[in-house]
């Protein structure tokens, strides 16, 4: 869920979409393209707050810094700042970063959270948290004396207005009447008099400050002028969230309080909002939705302080990206900007013709670009600054790393579309873990949402060809987000792990064993039969078949750290007597979620999330008839951080480890010669194997068989990073990319299959989180490397 300990804005959602993984059509063309090399990065006096804010007038961008040590993760308690760091924005840009650097620094209040700019006077409003549990305050900076020209006022604040406990997650300014309002964080907005507390006028900066409740988590706010109006995004419950409040600002105001008492209407938008923006000529509130990856867009002339005829509605969306922490206006460009935490992009909306008079001309989805921000130590980018021409934009992790980044939003907007992603075509079809079966040409794949087992026909639904993508069958399964694995040609048999039987993940504990001899692509006679089970344990992941010992391998356990062995000799789709036998276990480190075999060394391959290890296993005395090896596992094979998944291709003796599943920085894959380490060979294991670098946060791999080329989806870069498997192996390398090459997706990949003869890689991908927030699942269908 989304926390702000210290300061909020480090989204954390892990939703599971299923217990295995930890964790409208576009043009059809696919363009590989390398992600950017990052530009230079200015450091900064502290870990920085959200967001940073620019100053026109002046040319400045100021920072707010919250931690002076990042190191403190959650917590500035023991490190917290005081000041503002100040970049000129005219010599430090997207396109001349030579000389970005902090040119000044501004005395703010304890531990600078947020802060807003008043471009009328000048003033910049700052929001400290104060440390250690201290009373939150606002402080007033005077930026016509503390800029990047002049900075005779940087030492010395107007004023600091105290607000007792409150912690001030965001700030909205109210030029018409003076106000500032403060989004608190403990349940609140605050409501300040600052018509007399700026950079033109300090002679009233202790007036009382009022307060409006609102219990429903305040964590952003903005003001329509027009009507009024204060509009708070309440995202403080993460995924929990999902209204925004509309406070009649007439009736508390800066010289107006006997409204302070009222309770405010609610409009129900998507889940967990993080920000709001409003577009004055157009009285539109647009809201960013983290969880459900959305921009949803309120009429602010239909649902106001005055007016709510269309506040019981919930308003339109656009899809942006998982992760929508932040939005700014950008009124030269004509656009609105979204940035995707979870999906390292950049949205763009047309304001001139999606806005809530024309909701109808707003896209499905949003245009994107990446954004390179790739510091060492991670920590996607989530919020920014337009300042200058408004072609650039600067970027933060707030909360994270010392650094802020200047990019081009030049080339990605309602003006320019040549800098946006090109992503791959994909279909409405909510799939989760596909396998295509060569032999029929048929598609297996688990849904998001819904039981079943989705039956496709591979031959026409294939790249560049999409109109029949839709399931030909269902097969019946006990819940939805069924883990489909192993295939046995020879018995006609599919073999399907159950994780649960609803979407509160209530555990099914099953593998089914299901008959697809009438079941494929062109005989769907077969697939309406309930299939006999075998009881493994919790949360049975994709099973592993070894045909010539006729084991099938399933991981399981409610924290990864169980993998049954189990004898499919007289447990197939001919016959099922042996199914409720009890199977044999082998106990194996937490996290074991994913499975490969090597056919020639007979030797099972795990990799361990939790550990960092790849976990060896010797199918040769661990099988379905012996079990002598069961009792210990061959070799760890250390790899990377949080492994996500592992694949063998025998053709080049290489295991694939993609590494890096949790973590915000890029990823790699490890390269692993099963012909010197395997389960009959451990002390092989133990020496330092090749890596690839890829995307953020890889999931699942895929191998093209007809081509070696290998597939892993990058879930945190919205692509799928593709390695030519021939020469990128254990034992050649010289043809290994840096970094692989990646296919944008439409949304965050984390399954994949491919159908060799078509050359068409399938893709289960999601914009937000679609089994609790309103996020939306889909298919790429697209053609592999070109």
């Amino acid at each position: 869920m989304i926390g702000k300990p210290t300061l909020v804005r480090t989204l954390a959602v892990s939703i599971a979409v299923a217990a295995v993984m930890l964790s409208l059509m576009p043009a059809a063309g696919v363009a590989l393209v390398r992600t950017p090399a990052s530009s230079s990065y200015v450091t900064l006096d502290g870990s920085p707050g959200f967001p940073p804010v620019a100053d026109p007038n002046t040319d400045t961008v100021y920072v707010p810094i919250q931690c002076q040590n990042p190191s403190t993760g959650g917590s500035c308690n023991h490190t917290a700042s005081d000041i503002l760091d100040l970049l000129d924005s005219r010599t430090c840009t997207a396109h001349s970063s030579a000389d970005c650097q902090v040119v000044a620094t501004a005395v703010a209040g304890t531990e600078p959270t947020t802060a807003t700019v008043d471009r009328r006077t000048d003033t910049i409003f700052v929001g400290d948290a104060g440390a250690g549990g201290a009373a939150g305050a606002v402080t007033v900076v005077d930026g016509t004396t503390c800029n990047v020209s002049v900075r005779t006022g940087c030492a010395t604040p107007i004023a600091t207005i105290k607000l007792g406990s409150a912690f001030p997650a965001g700030l909205a300014l109210d030029p018409a009447t003076g106000t500032l309002y403060v989004a608190d964080s403990n349940g609140a907005v605050d409501v300040l008099n600052v018509s007399h507390c700026n950079a033109a006028s300090a002679t009233d900066c202790g007036a009382p400050v009022q307060t409006i409740t609102d219990s429903l988590g305040p964590i952003a706010v903005a003001v329509d002028v027009a009507t009024d109006t204060v509009y708070v995004a309440n995202g403080v419950n993460g995924y929990r969230s999902d209204t925004v409040s509309v406070i009649d600002g007439a009736t508390c105001n800066a010289i107006q309080d006997s409204g302070c008492g009222q309770t405010p209407t609610t409009v129900t938008v998507g889940s967990s909002p993080q920000w709001d923006a409003v577009d004055q000529r157009t009285d539109t509130v647009y809201v960013a939705n983290a969880s459900s990856g959305s921009v949803s867009l309120i009429n602010g002339a239909t649902c106001n302080g005055t007016v709510t005829t269309s506040c019981g509605q919930t308003p339109p969306a656009v899809e942006t990206g998982t992760g929508d922490n932040y939005l700014e206006l950008d009124g030269s460009l004509h656009s609105l900007f979204s940035l995707n935490q979870d999906n390292d992009t950049m949205s763009e909306i047309n304001i001139r013709t999606c806005n809530a008079l024309t909701p109808s001309l707003c896209p499905v989805e949003a245009r994107n670009e990446q954004v390179p921000f790739d510091p060492p130590t991670g920590e996607a980018a989530n919020s920014f600054a337009i300042a200058g021409s408004g072609a650039t934009a600067y970027i933060v992790n707030a909360g994270g790393p010392s650094l802020l980044q200047p990019i081009s939003i030049g080339g990605c907007n309602a003006r320019d579309a040549s800098g946006c992603r090109v992503e791959a075509p994909h279909v409405p079809q909510t799939e989760f873990f596909p396998v295509v079966d060569a032999t029929t040409h048929t598609i297996y794949s688990g849904n998001v949402v819904a039981s079943g087992v989705d039956v496709f026909n591979a031959d026409t639904c294939r790249a560049g060809q999409l109109a029949s993508c839709s399931p030909v069958a269902v097969i019946p399964t006990p819940g939805p987000q069924a883990n489909i694995g192993a295939i046995d040609d020879a018995t006609h048999t599919l073999y399907v792990g159950n994780p649960a039987i609803n979407l509160q993940f209530a555990p099914a504990k099953t593998v089914s064993v299901v008959d697809i001899a009438h079941c494929t692509a062109t005989d769907t006679s077969g697939c309406d039969v309930t299939s006999p089970t075998i009881r493994v344990g919790t949360a049975p992941g994709p099973p592993v078949l070894d045909t010539s010992t006729d084991t099938l391998y399933v991981p399981y356990g409610g924290t990864g750290n169980r993998l049954a062995v189990i004898s499919t000799r007289h447990c197939n789709a001919e016959q099922d007597s042996g199914c409720h036998h009890e199977s044999a276990s082998v106990d194996v480190p937490a996290g074991s979620n994913l499975a490969a075999l090597s056919q020639p060394t007979d030797t099972v391959y795990e990799a361990s999330y939790d550990t960092g290890n790849v976990v060896v296993i010797n199918g040769a005395t661990c099988n379905a008839s012996d079990h002598t090896g069961c009792a210990h596992i061959a070799a760890l094979v250390p790899t990377g951080d949080s492994p996500s998944d592992v694949l063998v291709n025998d053709a080049t003796d290489t295991l694939y480890v993609d590494n890096g599943a949790a973590n915000d920085t890029p990823g790699s894959v490890s390269m692993i010669n099963t012909a010197e380490c395997s389960g009959s060979a451990p002390s092989g294991c133990a020496q330092s194997w090749p890596t690839v670098p890829i995307g953020r946060q890889p999931q699942g791999l895929a191998l093209d068989t007809a081509t070696g080329d290998i597939y892993a989806a990058d879930e945190g870069s919205a692509g799928i990073s593709v390695i030519d498997g021939n020469a990128c192996n254990a034992t050649t390398t010289s043809g290994c990319p840096n970094p692989a090459p990646l296919i944008p997706t439409a949304g965050g990949p984390t399954t994949l299959a491919v159908a060799p003869w078509s050359d068409t890689v399938y893709a289960g991908d999601a914009i937000g989180y679609a089994t609790c927030c309103g996020g939306t699942a889909s298919m790429g269908v697209f053609k592999g490397r070109p």
